[in-house]
């Protein structure tokens, strides 16, 4: 990930804040702070989506949320990553960041991006078929690695 700025979102004071290297400010520091801000705000626009998404998936059907979902979730956290690949930065600990803001595990994020990664489309999901199917054989126990 050279030439790129490492990035951390925290909450603090029920906002989500962004924040990257000392020397990296010092550096361009102007130019920084507006990516940070419009990041901050890019970040709360995918959290406050992917929420509405889950909450409606719920209401769809209580006993289990349509692989669809998941789908449509991995492809706004994809899109969100390559906005901030595109700004020069990259997200530390993606999987365990996301998940803590979301309150699920970093390994279910991790599927969620397989899961979009590996299916072009919606159209090619069977919603009876359980989400866990369609990753399955790519899923592997242990230490999981970002997807970026």
């Amino acid at each position: 990930m050279t030439g790129k700025f490492p990035l951390k979102i925290i909450k603090q004071d029920n906002k989500f804040r962004a924040a990257t290297s000392f020397q990296e400010i010092q550096k361009r520091a102007k130019h920084i702070r507006q990516d940070l801000t419009y990041i901050e705000s890019d970040y709360e626009i995918l959290m406050t989506a992917i929420q509405k998404t889950l909450e409606l998936a719920e209401k769809e059907n209580s006993k289990r949320i349509d692989a669809r979902f998941y789908w449509l979730i991995g492809d706004y956290i994809l899109s969100f990553l390559s906005r901030v690949d595109s700004l020069g930065y990259y997200l530390l600990e993606q999987n365990t960041t996301i998940g803590k803001h979301l309150g699920v595990s970093k390994t279910t994020i991790y599927r969620i991006l397989v899961l979009r990664r590996k299916i072009e489309a919606p159209v090619f999901i069977d919603p009876d078929v359980p989400w866990t199917k369609y990753i399955r054989k790519t899923s592997r126990p242990g230490n999981l690695p970002s997807v970026s």
